[in-house]
């Protein structure tokens, strides 16, 4: 009877053990072997393929400036490259504090924005200041004066001879509206940078991007005429926040 009893119980611990063993291997499968959550990967996607940025805080050139601390080139620069008159640089567009103080053209980044003129690059405005950023990669802001010309970017692209640069992803949409990362209504890979271009119309779309509709052409200055080629919009900005087009300041 005795012997009976234990073989039950051996038989019962038996049956434990095999039990806590088999529950925790599956317990070490589940913990270890979960398969990741999806939505992540969807965000993942939807974030590398999208042609435009939705970081508006990212550096965007959004016009040229004359300055008239900034000397015409007919006049000469002083000794050096001096300025007319040293540029304040202040942290804040409004009741800032002085940053720096930019003393010669070389402090400056400046583009030209007509033949031979050239001007501050703009990246924001508020308040009646302007966004710079200097050459040594100092942000700040300067105040606006009477005697200061912006140029916005739409204006020197849509009235200028305007070109792709690199940074344009080759693709060409059918709308100023993307919804998806299919709405492309054509990738032109045979085209490369430096094409020329017409800039027909600039709007915003419901997100706040600004889109280009565009018109690829021959370059007028082969033969005094151009041919379009194609026509679509493309985002004004890439994902990085550069121009998809720049202009040739001196024409031909």
């Amino acid at each position: 009877m005795i012997g009976q009893k234990k073989n039950l119980i051996s038989g019962l611990v038996i049956i434990l053990v095999l039990s806590i063993g088999v529950f925790s291997y599956f317990y070490y499968d589940l913990k270890h072997n979960t398969t990741p959550v999806q939505p992540s990967v969807t965000k993942e996607i939807s974030e590398t393929t999208s042609p435009i940025s939705n970081d508006k805080n990212q550096d965007r050139v959004i016009g040229i400036l004359e300055i008239p601390n900034l000397p015409l080139p007919e006049e000469g620069f002083e000794e050096n490259g001096k300025l007319i008159k040293p540029l304040k640089i202040y942290n804040l567009s409004k009741n800032g504090t002085l940053v720096t103080t930019a003393m010669t053209f070389q402090d400056l980044e400046l583009k030209e924005y007509t033949y031979e003129g050239s001007g501050v690059v703009i990246y924001k405005m508020e308040d009646q200041s302007y966004q710079i950023k200097l050459n040594d990669g100092t942000k700040g802001w300067i105040m606006y004066e009477n005697k200061q010309v912006f140029h916005p970017i739409e204006n020197l692209l849509s009235q200028g001879m305007a070109y792709l640069t690199t940074t344009w992803n080759g693709k060409l949409y059918a709308t100023p509206e993307m919804k998806q990362a299919t709405d492309f209504q054509q990738t032109l890979s045979y085209f490369n940078s430096e094409s020329s271009i017409n800039v027909l119309d600039i709007k915003k779309d419901s997100n706040g991007q600004t889109w280009m509709k565009i018109q690829i052409i021959t370059s007028p200055c082969t033969n005094g005429e151009s041919k379009t080629l194609e026509e679509g919009w493309i985002p004004m900005y890439s994902t990085s926040g550069d121009l998809n087009a720049w202009f040739y300041s001196r024409g031909c």
